[in-house]
């Protein structure tokens, strides 16, 4: 068994993206979960849980974040993660097809 295993927690609303990073992650044998959240506020659901008690099990480490989302976009998201003494550890990748500087 690889000792090395990830889990992954993808943040897109787009389902052809989702798809297309499932399809690459799935290529990865140290790649073992991928969780999926079709925005940032949905992805915090997943992380906190109710009560505190996440509800993904293995916990993922890393996510894999979009910017331009409904509800929470990607920024949004960060902001939360980033001030939640829980969360703040994890490691963030964001993917986003913007063509906006500002993003």
């Amino acid at each position: 068994m690889n000792d090395k295993q990830i889990t992954f927690l993808h943040v897109e609303d787009d389902n052809i993206d989702r798809m297309v990073v499932q399809r690459v992650l799935k290529k990865f044998p140290s790649v073992t979960t991928l969780y999926q959240a079709a925005n940032g506020e949905e992805a915090l659901d997943m992380l906190r849980g109710k009560n505190g008690k996440s509800l993904l099990t293995p916990f993922p480490n890393v996510i894999l974040c979009d910017i331009n989302m409904p509800k929470m976009n990607g920024i949004e998201f960060l902001k939360e993660l980033r001030a939640d003494s829980q969360l703040r550890y994890l490691s963030v990748f964001i993917l986003t097809t913007s063509n906006d500087e500002n993003d």
